[in-house]
């Protein structure tokens, strides 16, 4: 038996319902440790750069217990893996070349709360070309934004970082609105967060049947293999005249997001079925 201790702020990440997901064949219980007070054998330490880990670390090498790192949020890449030496196996997203031979990448997932199992949509009940949520005001968004417009029947909220528009860490939609979103879609630009490529709405789009459109980077091989099938663009300028080639003949890009959600699911089964084996 697997136990997960969340030492980061459990209440207030994201990443809660797709860490029980990715651990779903793996027999486990999750506690909440944030004042670093349980030194557990055979468990999964969850933490970012807000935690101070190291401390912790060498006292449950001090006391030979086997652990493993779940380590979230290092999308600035400031974050040391010195440390990462002393666990049986690490989980890690944000891909970043690392030396360290136990460690093992994985996407960054949904929001918490994300309905995650909706019945997905066929192509021809989808409602929206494409469908884009979020803070527009950073990185490339600006620039999606421009070229995005001009694609017909499409479903967006562009909201400038400095505006609250609503309850749910500002944002138009709540994750359940969201989910729907994506799952009455074609396609989901996705373009990066403050400084990564990826962003949570990848994985959200891809759970959702939808078609992610992605900026061109080696993140996505080294992240998901070589048989990936994302959308890969050099720059937004590129997206409308994509768009509209694929739509061009709706049967084959039917089948292409029938092949992309199968992929995604393939994929999936594949790390739980990995993360099963990390601490045996």
């Amino acid at each position: 038996m697997i136990t997960i201790v969340w030492q980061m702020d459990y209440k207030g990440s994201w990443e809660p319902d797709w860490i029980e997901y990715v651990f779903s064949k793996t027999p486990h219980v999750t506690v909440i440790d944030p004042n670093q007070e349980q030194f557990i054998d055979n468990s999964y330490i969850v933490y970012n750069h807000y935690v101070d880990i190291v401390p912790y670390i060498e006292k449950m090498v001090e006391q030979n217990k086997k652990f493993g790192l779940i380590h979230l949020s290092d999308e600035w890449e400031r974050d040391s893996t010195d440390h990462y030496k002393y666990a049986h196996a690490v989980l890690k997203n944000h891909y970043r070349k690392i030396d360290n031979n136990n460690v093992t990448f994985f996407p960054l997932g949904w929001m918490v709360t994300f309905p995650h199992t909706l019945p997905i949509k066929s192509t021809w009940d989808r409602e929206f070309t494409w469908s884009f949520s979020g803070v527009i005001s950073k990185s490339t968004r600006i620039e999606m934004a421009k070229h995005m417009e001009i694609v017909p029947n499409g479903c967006r909220y562009f909201r400038p970082e400095w505006e609250d528009w609503g309850s749910h860490h500002g944002h138009a939609l709540t994750p359940t609105q969201m989910a729907e979103m994506y799952n009455n879609s074609l396609f989901v630009p996705c373009p990066r967060g403050n400084v990564h490529v990826d962003s949570f709405r990848v994985t959200e789009a891809l759970q959702m049947g939808a078609l992610p459109i992605v900026e061109k980077s080696d993140y996505w091989t080294n992240l998901y293999g070589m048989d990936h099938p994302l959308i890969e663009i050099e720059n937004w300028q590129d997206a409308p005249g994509t768009i509209k080639h694929l739509m061009s003949n709706i049967r084959n890009l039917d089948i292409q997001r029938a092949l992309t959600h199968n992929w995604w699911i393939r994929y999936c089964n594949d790390l739980k079925n990995k993360i099963a084996t990390l601490m045996v």
